[in-house]
């Protein structure tokens, strides 16, 4: 029951947290979601001008087994909110490139993520869950740091 309580707490920080990072975020939208998913490598791929009225901020790149996973905050310029977090992931055995996007607040477009991360197989899932997985860690801990520092 302690664990259920802390695991409550920490949520509601981390909550928090988010919200004082990007105020009161609007859910993802299916066009965000199809942007992050198919567009951004079409704007690549042909050198195209970044969508109007969003920019990336850059978390960072990890390695875990024979993939890099390189996670990029889409955010909204005129409110800065965040619109999705793009995962681009790249099999460095078979040089094959994923884009997928965790959107935040909308459950339809959750669904379709979780129905794209179960097309892969096991070694790969693997992977991107140890990623996920020290993310979250690293994230919890940040929360938990930073209602310390507003305590005191």
């Amino acid at each position: 029951m302690k664990s259920l309580i802390t695991f409550l707490l920490l949520s509601l920080i981390i909550h928090k947290s988010f919200a004082q990072i990007t105020g009161t975020s609007a859910p993802t939208t299916e066009e965000e979601y199809n942007y992050l998913t198919k567009g951004y490598q079409v704007q690549v791929s042909e050198g195209l001008d970044m969508k109007k009225g969003y920019q990336f901020k850059d978390v960072g790149t990890l390695k875990q087994s024979n993939y890099e996973f390189t996670f990029k905050l889409l955010v909204r310029e005129a409110t800065n909110e965040i619109g999705g977090i793009l995962v681009i992931t790249k099999s460095l055995m078979w040089n094959k490139t994923y884009h997928f996007c965790i959107p935040h607040g909308n459950q339809a477009l959750t669904e379709r993520y979780w129905a794209d991360l179960n097309s892969w197989d096991r070694p790969i899932s693997i992977a991107y869950s140890q990623v996920i997985s020290a993310l979250f860690g690293g994230l919890m801990t940040e929360a938990y740091n930073m209602e310390k520092k507003l305590k005191n």
